[in-house]
């Protein structure tokens, strides 16, 4: 749904941000006679903006009387063997995900058909049980709008203007608890007149939910990030909403599952779920859908809402392609997992002062090689900043803070209806 139906003139104001990146850094170690060769940085922060690639180590000259320093292994799989993609079958249809119990049935509200048992147990015009009835799914929707987390548009069928055949929900940020900085229940007002008038944070965490119970069966929602999403940071809360609603590889086509190998192999590590980074970073769209279901649920019959995916066939991932997330890993190589660079690093490291120390010929050459190694990396531990972890990048709490500046929310390929 758009924002002017809900007889409010929402206007989205318009605002950009930038990351700041941190620079590499080089450790070398030296001898009295020869230099070795630089060894690759390893970060300390992954900085945002796109930085160069670490330095190639250099050939030794054929005429010293040192030993071959090794080169940099033009592959990581030199120095530890990486994982074989095994490609599964690709999924055709919906994948459930999971299943949400709503409650339990008790035998006075048993009957024949899931339509009966529902109209038991929910309120009219409800697919959930709701703390209130003025808070509506329309309520909980429109607090998405407001707080301008997404843009939500509903898609009639165009033989019959009243029959909503899907609906578009694209996910702009995830606002954290810090915007309600006067504590998670207090109320905040809605920019324009609705009823209630005003939602606090545990009615927004719960928006992201409820919004989906539209309709079942015949309904389904078509799901992606924008374009500038990466930048916000999200509240951890919303990895549970992700295991729920969000992508996940069961559905990917084999090209996809090839990149995504890659891609997961290649990521620094994160709590955060790497399907949700894949879907971040590349704005992958996908489809999703509800059904009711009436089955067993321990030792009594449960009302339940099973969760369905599924993968949007006509997506152009071109720019998914393997060379293409290889490229884009060259171009934000701060994203890239610091473990294997650490790791490599230390091997090449260890290499080159066993290769050093093997060519000392006197036992000053050999000290010499030695107080170097301890002096290098005295200086660089001293140098390490006391907070490694990647630096926040939405630093601004306030609700009338909009990240969207020059945004086109109208990307091509949401033109097209997904089926």
């Amino acid at each position: 749904m758009s924002a002017e139906n809900y007889a409010m003139d929402l206007q989205f104001e318009q605002v950009s941000r930038r990351r700041q990146g941190s620079a590499q850094r080089t450790l070398t170690i030296q001898s009295d006679s020869s230099s070795l060769p630089p060894i690759p940085s390893t970060e300390l922060l992954r900085p945002s903006g796109p930085t160069t690639s670490n330095m190639r180590a250099a050939s030794p000259d054929a005429s010293s009387s040192r030993s071959a320093i090794p080169r940099n292994p033009s592959s990581y799989s030199q120095i530890v063997r990486p994982k074989i993609f095994q490609p599964r079958p690709p999924i055709n249809g919906y994948f459930t995900k999971t299943t949400i119990v709503d409650l339990t049935i008790e035998p006075e509200f048993d009957g024949p058909s899931v339509q009966e048992v529902c109209s038991q147990i929910f309120p009219h015009g409800f697919n959930f049980l709701p703390e209130d009835l003025s808070k509506t799914r329309t309520f909980y929707e429109y607090i998405l709008v407001d707080s301008k987390s997404a843009e939500i548009t509903h898609v009639p069928d165009k033989n019959d203007p009243s029959k909503i055949i899907y609906s578009k929900l694209r996910i702009f940020r995830v606002l954290t608890p810090s915007y309600w900085k006067q504590g998670m229940f207090v109320g905040r007002k809605f920019s324009h007149p609705f009823k209630p008038p005003s939602y606090n944070y545990r009615d927004y965490t719960k928006a992201w939910y409820i919004v989906f119970w539209l309709h079942a069966y015949n309904h389904s929602w078509f799901v992606t990030f924008c374009k500038q999403a990466y930048k916000m940071h999200f509240p951890n809360w919303f990895q549970n909403w992700w295991m729920y609603f969000g992508l996940s590889e069961e559905i990917f086509p084999v090209e996809i599952q090839r990149s995504y190998h890659l891609f997961q192999q290649s990521i620094y590590s994160s709590p955060l779920s790497k399907t949700f980074r894949f879907a971040l970073y590349f704005q992958i769209p996908w489809i999703f859908c509800w059904n009711f279901q009436l089955g067993p649920s321990g030792n009594f019959k449960a009302l339940s809402k099973s969760l369905m995916i599924k993968w949007w066939e006509k997506f152009n991932y071109s720019h998914l392609e393997v060379n293409k997330i290889k490229d884009w890993f060259k171009a934000n190589i701060h994203l890239q997992d610091m473990t294997r660079q650490e790791d490599e690093a230390f091997l090449l490291t260890k290499n080159a002062v066993m290769s050093t120390l093997a060519g000392a010929s006197t036992q000053q050459e050999f000290n010499s090689v030695v107080n170097n190694v301890v002096v290098n990396l005295s200086d660089d531990n001293d140098d390490l900043p006391e907070d490694a972890s990647p630096a926040s990048v939405n630093d601004v709490d306030d609700l009338d803070y909009d990240p969207y500046v020059g945004l086109d929310i109208n990307d091509p390929f949401l033109d097209t209806q997904p089926y």
